[in-house]
């Protein structure tokens, strides 16, 4: 079996922990010293302070970095619209190609019943509603959503 080993992610959580076990064990008046200094920040933009180092050292590098990460945000946003897009062509070409399917199989049904072959085409049309019932009330609506939607998922990968 392989062994789950950490990541870089991992390893700087645990140094961020570590920090703060030994700020903890630290007496009051410096663990609040220390706490009062320490800052987490995260973002596309860079925090405060140091914004202001790029701008001393590069007058206009700070707007600069904001502009970058306003845009960085506007394509991120952009691409993830046209994924859902995408994503809901995909349902409704799937939903269209599912009720022609069923159409098609109704009418070579009716086809078979018009042509002397009665009981075929009554089993057959019997057979295709019903399982189209049953696997709706079996699976249920949240079932057939989890499989519609891995059904989605296979199909933007095979064609998109």
């Amino acid at each position: 079996m392989t062994e789950n080993k950490p990541t870089n992610k991992d390893k700087i959580e645990n140094s961020d922990q570590e920090l703060l076990d030994k700020v903890k064990s630290l007496p009051k008046e410096k663990r609040e010293i220390i706490m009062a200094k320490m800052e987490m920040y995260s973002g596309p933009i860079p925090h405060p302070e140091i914004l202001k180092g790029y701008e001393e050292l590069s007058p206009g590098s700070a707007k600069e970095i904001i502009e970058n990460g306003i845009e960085e945000s506007s394509h991120r946003r952009k691409l993830e619209t046209s994924r859902q897009k995408r994503k809901g062509r995909l349902a409704w070409l799937s939903l269209i190609a599912f009720v022609i399917l069923i159409f098609l199989f109704l009418l070579f049904s009716f086809y078979l019943i018009l042509h002397d072959h009665k009981i075929i085409g009554s089993i057959f049309g019997l057979i295709l509603n019903l399982s189209t019932f049953s696997w709706i009330a079996l699976f249920g609506q949240e079932n057939v959503k989890k499989y519609w939607n891995k059904f989605l998922k296979l199909l933007e990968i095979l064609y998109f």
